[in-house]
């Protein structure tokens, strides 16, 4: 903070070096742009700021059949709020949100943040829904038509910012529903990863004690591979090989899975999202006696699954898991063997 308020506001070649030192700047262009209704973080006082908020320009967005770009020049700041008020995409349309340059816009209640690359997301406004019933979008990001994304935008010195929204009306005839918005691939995540067998176990012991009526079944450990891959073009596929989960159950004893599956996949806001699972495994007990085969028919939906995960070379970690329509259980601890 010192090293940029030494800066001077008139010396623009010092300010833009100090701001080079600083690792996540959105701090700065907060106090800079001055907006006391996005609460006390975005107001701030000092050399160089301006003494009270900057009235934000307004504009509409309809379906012009082109985006609505707004931009500051170098050395600038500006606010811009996007009306979508008056979109009327019924039963509902799709909404995307480019930033470029140095700036915030705030979207419902998600900030997004640049500094420096293009940012981009996809949002659903009214009703998105795919003729199988899927939802083209997690929830957070299906909004009402009263929504406005406000953008806040900051010129360098040498660059100018700028942010594009546009609409289109959403068509479940020709929006890719086979494959939803799920984000981009990530590198890090491509290849063949295999399900430690302690998380297997645990996955297991955890999805039977769900539920107020349920029994817990007591695990005492699983053998075999549960294989998940990541491909590109968001492709994924599953497979139980052999996989056998050990019962502390005299009646049960052992129970034997094998059987594969496929997904489809993606990256958002950090996050794994994975959806459209299909799967087909044969379960198999000497204490049932003819094996049985479950489907993703015979489970109920989870809708879009969110995986949070910290990958470390060939080792990951998912440390929270979650379904837009209902309640996902997955194995914790992963190691890549083909990638």
């Amino acid at each position: 903070m010192k090293r940029t308020i030494d800066a001077g506001p008139d010396n623009a070649t010092r300010y833009a070096a100090a701001i080079a030192e600083v690792d996540n700047p959105a701090w700065l262009a907060a106090g800079m742009l001055q907006r006391d209704d996005w609460g006390s973080l975005w107001t701030a006082t000092g050399p160089g700021l301006p003494g009270s908020p900057r009235t934000a320009d307004k504009v509409s967005v309809s379906f012009a059949g082109r985006p609505v770009i707004e931009s500051v020049r170098p050395a600038a700041q500006r606010t811009v709020v996007f009306d979508v008020e008056g979109v009327d995409g019924s039963p509902g349309a799709t909404m995307s949100v480019l930033l470029d340059g140095t700036g915030v816009a705030r979207v419902a209640d998600i900030d997004m943040v640049v500094n420096g690359e293009s940012v981009r997301d996809d949002w659903c406004l009214g009703d998105c829904t795919c003729p199988d019933g899927q939802p083209t979008f997690p929830p957070e990001r299906v909004l009402d038509r009263s929504t406005t994304v406000t953008a806040s935008l900051v010129g360098l010195p040498d660059s100018g910012s700028s942010a594009l929204v546009e609409v289109n009306v959403f068509d479940p005839d020709t929006y890719d529903c086979e494959n939803p918005n799920l984000g981009g691939v990530d590198d890090s995540l491509l290849g063949t990863w295999r399900a430690n067998p302690q998380s297997v176990a645990g996955m297991f012991a955890e999805a039977s004690a769900f539920g107020a009526s349920a029994l817990p079944i007591d695990v005492a450990g699983a053998t075999g591979s549960v294989l998940m891959t990541f491909a590109e073009g968001g492709v994924g596929e599953l497979e139980y090989q052999d996989v056998s989960v050990f019962l502390n159950d005299e009646a049960l004893g052992e129970l034997t899975f094998k059987g594969t599956g496929a997904f489809a996949w993606g990256v958002t806001d950090g996050q794994i999202l994975i959806d459209g699972t299909t799967f087909a495994v044969q379960v198999s007990s000497d204490a049932i006696g003819v094996p049985l085969v479950i489907t993703d028919d015979d489970v109920p939906a989870a809708g879009v699954t969110k995986l949070t995960a910290s990958v470390v070379g060939d080792d990951m970690t998912i440390t929270a898991s979650e379904g837009s329509a209902g309640d996902v259980f997955f194995p914790i601890s992963w190691t890549r063997v083909d990638g």
